[in-house]
């Protein structure tokens, strides 16, 4: 959709959440801001704690008729865009919704104002469940936080497990909601684990509650397994990292790779980036090309300890059938998944 820019100046509402882990959305804006800066632009900035339907629409009104803005755009979750394409119907003007693709993916209606800018992480998800399944084992046990287990990661992971196997079992094992910050439940979850029942273990978990989780699984009896998870785990448990977490019990940690990025805040200033670029596509009228593909290519990393972390990333493609593209296989795989709870983006809590 092209932005109908009303004068000199391109007028930006961005729409942010301000309870968040890491400091987010002031990255996503500084790498927005920064690849803008040979435009001649204002920002409207919209801080919301809670990305409920009324807390949007009021955002969305305010950002449109009171700052007359062209655009919105924001860190906005999948499961808001039918809701806010109606909403801002009346106005005719394009609002980008950024999103991870941390949520169970569905097929949508025809969206005619909102624009969805994925990263799409969903994908290799389900890649890096392919994968461990493929190289380590049929069985693993999920471990995550009351938290995490809001998110479609879980069922992707096992999605991605069962494409390879379809006898694959993945167990799973969540912290007490109210015991997210007890460094005792993190050694509960895991004190009965042992290697003969698993060939690897998944850990979803960021911030204190990854360095609490790898505090534990370095003394449990399932550390000298493989560990898999997500680079917010990663970043956040000093796994790689020269900090006082000690993994040096722990054989080889699995993950995903976002642009390229190995901390937080830098995936959200590339992600800024990469919004950027779709915005002055829209200036120009540029519409993305979508090739129809059989095989989807996911960039995975490795971290192994051997005296000292090293990293290593590859590429690991998955082939799928026919003309079918993974999306469609993925989501056909979901038809009668129930939906995630939580409707924030990841990461805003």
């Amino acid at each position: 959709m092209k932005i109908k820019q009303k004068g000199n100046v391109l007028r930006i509402g961005v729409l942010l959440p301000s309870n968040t882990s890491y400091p987010i959305g002031r990255a996503f804006l500084k790498g927005l801001k920064e690849e803008l800066v040979h435009i001649a632009t204002e920002y409207a900035v919209e801080l919301i704690k809670k990305f409920t339907k009324d807390r949007i629409e009021e955002a969305l009104v305010k950002c449109f008729e009171f700052e007359e803005v062209d655009l919105v755009v924001g860190l906005i979750s999948a499961a808001e865009m039918e809701e806010i394409d109606r909403i801002v119907a009346k106005y005719q003007k394009p609002v980008v919704a950024c999103h991870l693709g941390e949520h169970i993916p569905k097929k949508l209606t025809t969206l005619q104002y909102v624009v969805p800018l994925s990263l799409d992480i969903w994908k290799d998800v389900y890649a890096l469940g392919y994968y461990a399944s493929q190289h380590f084992g049929s069985t693993a046990v999920l471990c995550e936080s009351f938290y995490e287990a809001g998110f479609g990661f879980g069922a992707l992971f096992d999605l991605g497990m069962k494409a390879f196997n379809p006898e694959s079992q993945l167990y799973f094992r969540i912290v007490p909601h109210g015991r997210a910050m007890e460094e005792a439940a993190y050694t509960d979850l895991l004190a009965d684990l042992t290697v003969e029942q698993v060939d690897f273990v998944v850990a979803l978990f960021h911030g204190q509650e990854a360095a609490l989780f790898a505090s534990a699984y370095r003394h449990a009896d399932v550390s000298e397994l493989p560990l898999v998870g997500l680079p917010f785990f990663r970043e956040s448990s000093g796994i790689g990292q020269d900090q006082t977490t000690d993994t040096s019990a722990m054989s080889a940690f699995f993950s995903v790779e976002l642009l390229g990025q190995s901390t937080v805040t830098g995936l959200y200033e590339a992600f800024g980036r990469l919004l950027a670029d779709r915005i002055q596509g829209m200036l120009h009228e540029e519409t993305e090309q979508v090739e129809e593909v059989e095989n989807f290519t996911s960039i995975l990393s490795c971290v192994q300890w051997n005296g000292q972390a090293d990293m290593e990333t590859f590429k690991f493609a998955i082939a799928t059938t026919g003309v079918k593209s993974l999306d469609d296989l993925i989501v056909e795989g979901f038809e009668n998944q129930i939906s995630t709870g939580w409707s924030n983006s990841y990461l805003a809590n």
